[in-house]
């Protein structure tokens, strides 16, 4: 059972990374057929949040990760719901907030004027470099102990990514800087595939232990089992002197 699931692991790992640039192609296109509906903020939302849903499914993640409907927590400044909490072995976890700003992106996909689409591209960039400062501010390792010092910032969809980054190279900087890491589709889809792996490995070594568990319990009914056999044998050669004394006593005096 151990090598069958290590077969598979290997298997479904390999899989994954052969669907990436099949993802990556399916992500740009549905992000691109999605611009307009985007404009509305409740519509927007939802489809930021089945996004990140896609992904987890692609990830392999989803019986590993808990949807903001799942997890909230009340602080001196609020109440906190990230968008998934994704539970790492060892029960450790990392958040990951997608809430990222998208208006003046769509406006500069709107606009022909070369112009207003860079001032709309610029102003991406900076209300992605506030959305990093006030995640930073929210300080969710402290609210949730198990998690390591930093939070995902995912920006659902490669353009959206690479927008803000082509106007601020510095961004992923800033972000380490204040414990906030970016990522798009693919390396979010990364991330959680080596989370994905790591569960595949702990299920191994789980296999393992319980192995030795088992082998131990065997080892000591073996040892039980000898040691009855040994008595057995011990009473079997009792049983048979004594048959061959009292035959040699009848066949000598009868």
């Amino acid at each position: 059972d151990l090598e069958i699931k290590r077969e598979s692991a290997y298997s479904a790992l390999d899989q994954q990374v052969k669907s990436l640039v099949t993802t990556h192609d399916s992500l740009k296109t549905e992000t691109s057929s999605l611009v307009h509906a985007l404009k509305t903020p409740s519509i927007r939302g939802r489809w930021g949040e089945i996004q990140l849903r896609n992904v987890v499914e692609k990830a392999g993640m989803l019986d590993h990760c808990d949807f903001k409907e799942q997890v909230s927590i009340t602080t001196e400044n609020g109440v906190l719901r990230p968008d998934l909490i994704v539970n790492l072995p060892a029960k450790r976890n990392i958040v990951i907030d997608a809430k990222a700003p998208l208006n003046s992106f769509i406006k500069a996909h709107e606009t022909n004027n070369e112009d207003e689409k860079n001032q709309f591209l610029k102003q991406h960039a900076k209300e992605t470099r506030a959305h990093i400062a006030t995640l930073s501010r929210k300080n969710y390792w402290e609210q949730f102990p198990a998690s390591p010092e930093f939070v995902v910032m995912y920006l659902p969809g490669e353009n959206i990514f690479s927008a803000a980054l082509h106007q601020d190279a510095l961004l992923i900087e800033q972000g380490i800087r204040k414990n906030v890491i970016l990522a798009s589709p693919l390396t979010l889809i990364a991330l959680l595939m080596i989370v994905a792996h790591g569960w595949r490995q702990e299920q191994i070594a789980k296999s393992a232990i319980e192995i030795a568990d088992l082998g131990k319990i065997l080892h000591e009914k073996i040892c039980s089992f000898t040691d009855h056999f040994t008595k057995i044998g011990k009473g079997l050669k009792v049983a048979v002197d004594a048959y061959n004394g009292a035959a040699w006593t009848w066949d000598q005096h009868v």
